[in-house]
This record gives C-alpha cells, sequence and structure tokens, in this order.
C-alpha cells in the first residue's frame, strides 16, 4: 500500500498524468485471474500443465511488452511487470520455474504464497485504476 501511495506522490508532484489504459487494466485482472488459476493446478504434475505453463508466461510477457510500449512514464507498471516476469525474484513466474524443476506443491504451499503473488497484480491494477482519478 505505500508503495502505491509512494507512487502517487511523485505522479502528482511531476505534473505529468498518464493516461488509462483500459487494455492494460485488464491484462493486470486476467493475468492475475490466470496465474492463481494455475497455481492451484500446481498440486499436480507440472508436466500435465506445461502448454498452460508456456501460454501463461507469454501472456506475462506480453502484457510486460504493452506496458513497456506506453512510454518512459509508464516506468512504475514496467518496473512491477519486470519482477512478475523474474525467474528468479520472488515472483508467480519463480513460482512456475519452481513447479516445473519440483513436480508439484501441496494444497498448503500454494495457499501460503498465493495473497503474495496476488499483491504483486493488485499494485498492477491499482497503479492503472489511479490513473482514472489522475485525467482530470
Amino acid at each position: 500500500m505505500r508503495f502505491l501511495i509512494y507512487i502517487c506522490v511523485i505522479i502528482l508532484s511531476s505534473g505529468c498524468s498518464l493516461r488509462f489504459s483500459e487494455e492494460a487494466y485488464s491484462q493486470a485482472i486476467s493475468a492475475k485471474v490466470n496465474g492463481l488459476k494455475l497455481m492451484e493446478s500446481s498440486t499436480e504434475p507440472f508436466d500435465l500443465h506445461q502448454k498452460k505453463v508456456e501460454n501463461y508466461k507469454h501472456e506475462l510477457l506480453l502484457a510486460y511488452e504493452y506496458a513497456k510500449g506506453r512510454g518512459k512514464r509508464n516506468r512504475y507498471a514496467i518496473e512491477q511487470w519486470r519482477v512478475i516476469n523474474a525467474e528468479d525474484g520472488g515472483s508467480i513466474t519463480e513460482w512456475l520455474v519452481r513447479w516445473e524443476n519440483r513436480g508439484s506443491f501441496e494444497l498448503k504451499t500454494i495457499e501460503l504464497f498465493q495473497p503474495i503473488f496476488s499483491d504483486h497484480f493488485d499494485q498492477l491494477i491499482e497503479l492503472e485504476h489511479h490513473k482514472t482519478i489522475l485525467d482530470f
């Protein structure tokens, strides 16, 4: 939450407003829902879901590239997508790599990590939502 307040203060003080993007907002929501659903599947062997994982990683990469394409003023969203896409940064993408290496996870472990990954996406969703407030 402090991260979002910090971002809003910076945006307001910089005099630059970023335009709300329905596409960016939808991408973040879709990636969150799809990722958390995919995590639930990680109680099963990775091999059964390999294609879904590949498609999901592609979805995350597309969202990152879309954020980059919106310009340098979108740097906070770009950075958050970079974190989400990192295979070694404590993100859902790292979870997918570990799932592949490990084979499966216990439900308790999944339930422990889902709120953390959910928060990564919530930061993006709230960031985009606040752009609507800033566009007068």
